[in-house]
């Protein structure tokens, strides 16, 4: 028989899958004492980057979106509830005891799902002590979380909502906003009749912009609404990473007891992964102003505004229309 291409681009995936399967048979989870790491974030907010941040330390091995649904595994989806869009906002409690029990085996070990397999890197640790897992999907289940799992520490990060936006309908992102507006529990909890309105008619009428905010807006409401009340979190924004990478690392390290200070700080101030050297801090500082405000290039001021009112309609003043940067730290 010929392989075609065609063959081939299905045989890869599946041999790649084989071989991470393999190198994380390998590895092994000694648990620790310090608490294993949830970081919750909405997608192109620079999780990634600060997921890697956080694993440069010894030890430290991370957990990429154990609640996605779209590449799970067999063993993922026999343990989770299944979700519209792969979203987890309001769930049973009889679901939130089968999100208990995932969680569980992945922090013992038991189930390993995306972790680092290339092992010829210099931050592989083929035995871990500590988990951060980078949880993209299930920000309406960070409150929940945190009251069940008593040693775990909570890291909330956050991104303007218009890049993020930008960057999602670059990427062809569907929206999601159904999983929030027909969830009754999300709507009960969060919403009122006016809100309910607006999103639906922002939803049905507003350009793709307005939608992809709408849809951040969603998204981060729960962490939002319920951030202030549990002060051991950990809040913080993506243009403060970016802009003061030295003060990032101090306060990280301070709050989740890391050590390696020296591997973090290449991997932050370095975000591009060809990037061969790490530059100075007044150019850092200069180059990274440019990029994080870049997107100004792509809405005129007058856009901008109308935008940002669904913000403020939802009483959301961290970000402001004519500021980059977060309003406060949050």
């Amino acid at each position: 028989m010929t392989i075609t291409s065609q063959h081939m681009n299905g045989i890869v995936p599946i041999l790649k899958q084989a071989i991470k399967e393999a190198i994380w048979s390998l590895t092994r989870h000694e648990k620790g004492r310090k608490g294993d790491i949830f970081l919750f974030s909405t997608r192109r907010s620079g999780s990634t980057l600060l997921m890697e941040t956080i694993a440069a330390n010894r030890g430290v091995s991370y957990i990429d979106q154990p609640f996605s649904l779209y590449h799970a595994k067999p063993d993922q989806l026999s343990i989770l509830p299944i979700v519209s869009d792969s979203k987890y906002v309001e769930l049973s409690d009889e679901d939130m005891n089968r999100v208990y029990d995932y969680l569980s085996k992945l922090l013992n070990g038991e189930l390993k799902v995306n972790a680092p397999w290339e092992f010829w890197k210099s931050n592989f640790d083929w035995v871990s002590d500590r988990f951060v897992l980078k949880i993209v999907n299930a920000k309406g289940l960070i409150e929940r979380i945190s009251d069940q799992f008593d040693a775990i520490h909570i890291v909330y990060l956050i991104r303007h909502p218009i890049p993020t936006a930008l960057s999602a309908i670059r990427n062809n992102w569907t929206l999601t906003t159904n999983s929030f507006l027909q969830n009754p529990h999300f709507i009960e909890k969060y919403m009122n009749n006016d809100l309910l309105a607006f999103s639906h008619d922002i939803k049905n009428r507003g350009d793709i912009v307005q939608c992809h905010v709408l849809n951040w807006t969603l998204e981060n409401l729960i962490p939002l609404r319920t951030f202030q009340y549990h002060n051991h979190w950990f809040c913080m924004s993506y243009e403060e990473m970016i802009l003061y990478p030295g003060e990032t690392i101090e306060k990280l390290s301070h709050v989740l007891k890391l050590t390696d200070l020296d591997n973090m700080r290449r991997f932050i101030t370095n975000p591009s992964r060809s990037t061969k050297q790490v530059l100075s801090q007044v150019h850092h500082l200069r180059n990274v102003q440019d990029r994080i405000r870049n997107w100004k290039k792509n809405i005129n001021e007058r856009e901008e505004k109308e935008v940002m009112k669904i913000l403020e309609r939802f009483e959301i003043d961290i970000y402001r229309s004519g500021s980059y940067e977060a309003y406060m730290q949050v």
